[in-house]
């Protein structure tokens, strides 16, 4: 995710180049979803996302598909955090409410009512109290954790609403776009192969008509566009594709 979030970044930069938005450090999570409505000038390139897609998978194939081993971050966004919360706060009013019960009113009773009865509160207590204290631990600890990774990726300062759920909604929405994108990217690859194949077949007939439409494609070549300015210089580092952003900018004025 680190990687997809550095090309975010490094495009973000190169396009915002020529003004102050192009020198961001970092990127918002809620940003990532307005990629899909970054649109390249040329149509074929589709939308930054789609972009940011295949430039991290034709680089890095595996980190690209980083979501095949997210197994936990799915179980984890179907969570009701702050009903579970809700839950647990009920949960340890009711244990405390049969401890006050088993010390102030059982004594109370005569004794062929409160002896049978304590047997199966201390019976009861000695299993849910112990089950509790467990379960609130290991909620601490997973919210000690999703803190962490909201602070990761500088998420967490605002308190409220269901914050956790907020978060992995975010994630998980942004990483099923962009599991669409790399496997429509995929498959446009493969189909180019097909195409490449097929054309190669036709031996010296294939030759000439490259030849003859070398003219129409040039009549037609696109415009410049930012996706494809971006993805010619992505080999060198961002301070590069930054200086190479502002040199093209000056000569335009």
């Amino acid at each position: 995710m680190s990687k997809i979030l550095s090309k975010v970044l490094a495009v973000g930069n190169y396009m915002n180049g020529g003004s102050a938005r192009g020198q961001a450090y970092g990127v918002k999570l809620d940003v990532l979803m307005k990629l899909l409505n970054v649109k390249a000038s040329n149509s074929k390139m589709g939308n930054l996302l789609s972009f940011v897609a295949k430039s991290v998978h034709e680089t890095d194939p595996d980190g690209a598909q980083f979501y095949e081993s997210w197994a936990s971050m799915w179980a984890a966004a179907e969570i009701p955090y702050k009903q579970l919360e809700v839950d647990l706060k009920q949960l340890n009013m009711e244990i405390e409410r049969t401890k006050m019960e088993l010390n102030n009113q059982v004594p109370k009773m005569p004794p062929e009512m409160g002896k049978p009865l304590e047997k199966r509160l201390k019976d009861f207590l000695a299993v849910a109290d112990p089950r509790l204290q467990e379960i609130k631990m290991k909620q601490s600890q997973t919210e000690e954790a999703v803190r962490a990774a909201m602070s990761k990726y500088g998420e967490g300062k605002n308190t409220e609403g269901d914050v956790f759920k907020e978060f992995f909604v975010q994630m998980t929405t942004f990483t099923r776009a962009f599991k669409t994108a790399v496997d429509a990217n995929i498959k446009e690859k493969l189909d180019a192969e097909k195409k490449a194949k097929a054309a190669s077949g036709g031996g010296g007939s294939s030759s000439a008509a490259a030849k003859d439409n070398a003219p129409v494609a040039a009549a037609n070549k696109p415009k410049e566009n930012i996706f494809g300015n971006f993805n010619a210089n992505k080999g060198g580092s961002q301070a590069d594709i930054m200086a190479e952003f502002k040199a093209r900018m000056a000569k335009k004025k």
